[in-house]
């Protein structure tokens, strides 16, 4: 099982764009869920990164006296006095005599490695707060980052004492501007019910109204495209022309698929748009599907999710579908503590507006980076019950899941991100919307490679 070390040290050589998270030892079983035939589970391994980030034979620290850095992680600021932003767990931060890298600007496969015990480092805990201990006295380079955002400063460590850092150097960036600050390149399929540009206006990477909705203006690092039904009175590509472009795909670190119509199921009959999503992820990208959306998922990768209906036919679980909330309850250790640190409840959520039932999940035949047999399991994030005449889960049914495909990871949320259908001028985000504010940070995380023959 991968340390929190383990995944530190990607984000220290360009070959690790794809750098991990809190409690990273249990996030590999978690977001991959990935085991052999005996049940244990796969380890990541990588190579030795030591204090300067060369890879050379260890180093040890410079002899001298020793101070401490702290502070709190936080996301980006939002804008609105209404809406603060939120602390951030499972944050890497350390410090450095040499400038990490810059990110690559879009989906690229990156194993994990391994940092030096010796590099001064730490993660932030499900409050944001960390601290960095044994930092040798003088003029350090300090870096907090958590999947592809990042955020570098500089500051001055003496001996004996405990530098606390402003909240400046350690907030996530609202802009992307390299070589100081990094967020990720995302792709937003605006759709006809759930209108996810909110989520990421609120996040404070998109401009807000005095409604509390995106403004319709062009966002930093952001595009958009039309997935049936945006209805913003401004004229977007259409989604399946950056489908049929697998480059431009590639430049795209998250593309999200929101709930939406069936404007572009004609799409996923299309063989080239379906290579090309499952070659996305493949490659390290991050697919991101929610609700009516679910032919996104069903028909590309098939065996992970099995929905309502005929499964081969596009649009079949629309039938079997009826809107139901859930009351329900975070699954994940790490959500859940960061839930009750935001003073959110992790058990009693009223998930709205659902509209996805899913019968069962699959238990994936693949191969580790190293060939051997694993079984793949989508990990439940968030889990419900649902009273319906349809043949689903019974008990508890999964609301959101991961699963791992090749360098990359598809997220699958049963229900409307911002809840009520078409969302709500909200100066705040109820719960559901924190959840996947949460994991969008979250799916940024690194992970050895595995192999699905499909």
């Amino acid at each position: 099982m991968r340390t929190r070390r383990a995944v530190l040290a990607a984000i220290l050589l360009a070959a690790s764009v794809l750098a991990g998270a809190a409690s990273c030892g249990s996030n590999l079983e978690k977001s991959d869920g990935a085991t052999r035939p005996d049940g244990t589970d796969v380890p990541v391994t990588g190579d030795t990164v030591t204090p300067d980030g060369t890879g050379d034979s260890p180093a040890e620290l410079p002899p001298g006296r020793r101070g401490s850095v702290r502070g709190v992680v936080y996301s980006p600021e939002s804008g609105s006095p209404m809406i603060p932003n939120f602390p951030v767990s499972g944050a890497m931060v350390w410090v450095t005599r040499t400038p990490p890298p810059d990110l690559a600007p879009g989906a690229e496969c990156r194993p994990c490695i391994t940092l030096d015990a010796t590099v001064p480092s730490a993660f932030s805990a499900a409050d944001g707060t960390f601290q960095v201990d044994n930092v040798p006295e003088g003029s350090w380079i300090l870096v907090v980052q958590k999947g592809e955002f990042r955020r570098v400063s500089y500051v001055d460590v003496l001996g004996e004492t405990t530098v606390n850092l402003s909240r400046e150097q350690t907030t996530f960036p609202s802009l992307h501007a390299p070589p100081n600050d990094f967020t990720p390149h995302m792709a937003v399929a605006l759709g006809s019910y759930d209108i996810m540009e909110d989520i990421v206006a609120k996040m404070g990477l998109c401009p807000l109204d005095g409604e509390f909705h995106w403004t319709r203006t062009a966002c930093d690092h952001i595009e958009f495209f039309d997935n049936g039904g945006a209805n913003w009175g401004e004229s977007f590509p259409d989604f399946q022309t950056l489908l049929m472009d697998y480059n431009k795909m590639k430049s795209f670190h998250v593309i999200f698929v929101p709930c939406s119509s069936s404007a572009t199921d004609a799409a996923l009959r299309n063989a080239t748009v379906k290579e090309n999503i499952r070659n996305y992820v493949k490659e390290g990208g991050k697919w991101y599907v929610a609700d009516w959306s679910y032919d996104f998922v069903e028909q590309v990768f098939p065996e992970f999710l099995d929905f309502e209906g005929d499964d081969f036919s596009i649009g079949a679980a629309d039938e079997a579908s009826g809107e139901f909330d859930s009351t329900g309850r975070a699954v994940d250790p790490d959500l859940r503590n960061w839930l009750a640190a935001i003073g959110e409840p992790a058990d009693g959520i009223n998930f709205q507006e659902n509209w996805d039932c899913l019968q069962a999940l699959g238990n994936v035949a693949g191969f580790d980076d190293t060939g051997a047999p694993i079984t793949i399991t989508p990990y439940t994030w968030a889990e419900g019950p649902v009273t319906r005449s349809n043949d689903c889960f019974s008990g508890n049914a999964p609301l959101t899941l991961t699963f791992p495909y090749g360098c990359g990871k598809v997220l699958f949320t049963t229900y409307h991100t911002v809840g009520a259908m078409g969302g709500e001028g909200r100066p705040n985000l109820i719960t559901q919307e924190k959840i996947l504010f949460y994991l969008i940070l979250e799916i940024g995380l690194c992970s050895d490679p595995v192999e699905v023959p499909i």
